[in-house]
């Protein structure tokens, strides 16, 4: 059979491009008849069919900690690896994903246009699970990797995280090292080791899939047998609370013609006027464990430094809300940094984290070593001076609206958002939380129980020794 001369030149051109290395875009892989399709612990639904994106995330219970001894660094080079390959794919459905690598957990998120999600959800656990990891994509990623890990060896903050993880954690805890792993660690992870990983920890029957958008319980009833969609029309807004859906203004267009706005173009936001209708947020009388410590410690790391780094840990009883814990450390850190600031606070901020499988919140500062002490005590002795009197009127007021703000802003993105749900559904804690009525329930009393029942701090500081004033 005779070949033609424009048959033999896209063969020529096929021919090319596979011994280059490079590939021609590919549609979706989509399981045929369902075989090798992902199937979930739980699935859960955040559906808005005003929204302009489609937010997925996948939240697996293991991470940095389960990288093998001497191959540190092979989640967190998986994850770089997955989302270079995945990304290049991803683009023709509109759609971009990331891989977040903790100690504890493995994130994988994407958003997609709401026309081509479902192929883009296709690709990307194509991409995840079983796409052939590519030997020059990794020799790519490593080589970035290799170039942060260079320029941040020598940058104090992560020597500090580094201590103090090891303080809080124990030396030879695997969850003390660095996810990013080390230069040397970084060097010996091979691709074999990076599928191997794969295999053992990444299985989507072990983990939760959150979904935020345009979206149906129908859409993702394939993927788990336990979907749970969850109603939060009260965190979008909608009409005023007490207001029928009928006395809201109607859109118009500009010039007064009556005419209504297009059903495409969503409505604007309407401010909710609700305060206390939900439970307030409490430490549980009855906790469900201990917390993660009840002896408190403290360690002093002395390194030539132009600051001194203070980290301070309080641990809390199992089943204490997060978002209470999370309010604790926003009124500590806005006691810390007033306006005008203190010339002796150079940063601070707080964190939550789990230790033992129980809540500790971490609050953390760099400040003039010469001032250390009084630092030291300001931020050892903030948990009891909320016990004693936590804010009172407009200023509890106040405080909680900034930190409502602060909330919502950040879970407004809907990558946020469908991260904030997966680890929620994760934990076993309440998947429909409607954060702005839960905020506005927060009340002082309850505030200053969560403070007593901290348990004694663990204290770590690290900076030049003969500076400080200890």
């Amino acid at each position: 059979m005779s070949v033609g001369p424009g048959e033999r030149a896209v063969a020529l051109l096929a021919c090319f491009l596979c011994t280059s290395g490079m590939v021609l875009a590919e549609g979706p892989r989509f399981a045929p008849e369902g075989q090798n399709q992902a199937v979930y612990r739980e699935v859960v639904l955040d559906s808005d069919p005003r929204a302009r994106t489609v937010a997925v995330a996948i939240r697996f219970g293991a991470g940095a900690a389960e990288d093998p001894r001497g191959e540190e660094g092979t989640a967190f080079l998986f994850g770089r690896l997955v989302e270079r390959q995945g990304n290049q794919s991803l683009v023709q459905y509109g759609a971009r994903m990331s891989v977040e690598v903790l100690s504890n957990e493995v994130l994988v998120w994407m958003v997609a246009a709401p026309l081509q999600w479902r192929e883009a959800i296709a690709e990307l656990e194509y991409q995840l699970y079983r796409a052939a990891l590519r030997p020059d994509e990794l020799e790519t990623v490593r080589r970035e990797l290799e170039g942060v890990l260079l320029f941040e060896s020598g940058a104090p903050v992560r020597t500090f995280e580094q201590e103090r993880d090891m303080f809080l954690l124990g030396p030879a805890h695997p969850g003390a090292r660095a996810p990013e792993g080390t230069l040397s660690s970084v060097q010996a992870i091979s691709l074999e080791a990076l599928g191997t990983f794969r295999e053992a920890h990444l299985r989507s029957e072990n983990a939760v899939l959150a979904v935020t958008g345009p979206a149906t319980a129908g859409d993702l009833g394939s993927l788990s047998a336990n979907v749970t969609e969850v109603a939060t029309t009260g965190n979008r807004g909608g009409t005023a609370s007490g207001l029928p859906e009928s006395a809201a203004p109607t859109p118009r267009t500009p010039g007064g013609t009556g005419r209504t706005v297009s059903d495409s173009i969503p409505p604007p936001p309407v401010v909710r006027l609700f305060r206390t209708e939900a439970s307030p947020l409490e430490v549980p009388p009855e906790p469900l464990g201990a917390p993660a410590w009840t002896a408190g410690d403290r360690a002093v790391v002395d390194r030539q430094l132009t600051s001194t780094w203070v980290s301070v840990a309080f641990p809390f009883p199992r089943g204490t809300p997060p978002l209470l814990i999370d309010f604790l450390g926003h009124l500590i850190v806005e006691d810390l940094t007033p306006s005008p600031p203190d010339p002796g606070l150079f940063e601070a901020h707080s964190t939550r984290r789990e230790i033992g499988g129980a809540p500790v919140l971490l609050v953390t500062a760099s400040v003039d070593p010469r001032v250390t002490s009084r630092w030291e005590d300001r931020l050892t002795g903030a948990m009891r001076d909320l016990a004693e009197a936590p804010p009172a009127g407009a200023f509890f007021e106040l405080t909680r609206r900034r930190f409502r703000s602060t909330v919502v802003i950040d879970l407004a993105l809907p990558e946020n958002r469908a991260k904030w749900l997966a680890r929620r559904a994760a934990a076993g804690l309440d998947r429909a939380l409607d954060l702005e009525r839960s905020i506005w329930a927060l009340q002082r009393p309850a505030v200053g129980a969560a403070a007593a029942a901290a348990g004694p701090s663990r204290t770590i500081l690290m900076g030049p020794l003969e500076m400080m004033d200890l």
